[in-house]
């Protein structure tokens, strides 16, 4: 089905009707599921690590993470290090005492 094809059929299951809930059909539950993705993805962001030596700066990007509304969750490339952070501040402050960290966002905030 196409995004639109579902948004009609989650409009129609999302109306309040009075008495009893009615019950759905697979094809519209999982209508509603994909529009609810479409509409509420995450938001990706990386994680880079800077430092120097003798021959000056280097850095690379280390982790990547999804935000949601709730919390966010972190995985970095090589696996060694993973998370699940309540915010942004907190994932820096726990992570930055083992890593010289940066953030940055790659999806705008919605």
């Amino acid at each position: 089905m196409t995004a639109t094809e579902d948004r009609t059929i989650a409009d129609r299951l999302t109306l309040m009707r009075p008495g009893p809930p009615p019950i759905h059909t697979r094809a519209e539950i999982r209508a509603l599921l994909r529009t609810w993705a479409r509409e509420n993805p995450p938001r990706r962001f990386a994680l880079y690590e800077t430092g120097s030596d003798e021959n000056g700066w280097d850095g690379t990007v280390f982790a990547w993470g999804l935000g949601f509304d709730t919390h966010l969750v972190v995985r970095s490339i090589d696996e060694r290090v993973h998370g699940r952070f309540s915010s942004a501040e907190t994932m820096l402050s726990v992570l930055g005492r083992r890593f010289d960290l940066g953030m940055v966002w790659i999806d705008e905030e919605p």
